[in-house]
């Protein structure tokens, strides 16, 4: 995972399709078998991002849980639970985006080649 650089993976950090396709080129290979298993390695990972949002999401909800309990703590809880909803929403559309870009570079890159996409 070189070319992507862990901080694009970052809950700050982006997937791009240069980065994507600087992936598909570094394994130099027209084999379509081989530029599919890069493929199933990048979605794997970016599926693996997607569950450390997942984790993220209960942490907030379950700090805004604790805050609940005190009088003095229920506008930090509220805060802490509109954070949660963002950080799903935003979260599932960023994967979603990752992984159509993903998809979308290989189809390209295998056309580019000449070789039929699995």
């Amino acid at each position: 995972m070189d070319a992507l650089k862990m901080l694009q993976l970052l809950p700050g950090g982006s997937v791009n399709r240069p980065a994507v396709l600087g992936e598909f080129k570094a394994v130099n290979s027209t084999d379509p078998h081989v530029i599919y298993a890069k493929k199933e390695e990048l979605v794997t990972f970016l599926r693996m991002g997607a569950a450390g949002s997942k984790v993220m999401k209960i942490v907030l909800f379950g700090m805004a849980a604790i805050c609940f309990l005190t009088i003095v703590g229920i506008p930090v809880g509220i805060v802490l639970v509109i954070g949660g909803l963002h950080v799903i929403n935003k979260g599932k559309k960023k994967a979603a985006r990752a992984l159509q870009d993903v998809e979308d570079v290989y189809k390209d890159y295998c056309a580019s080649l000449g070789v039929a996409a699995l």
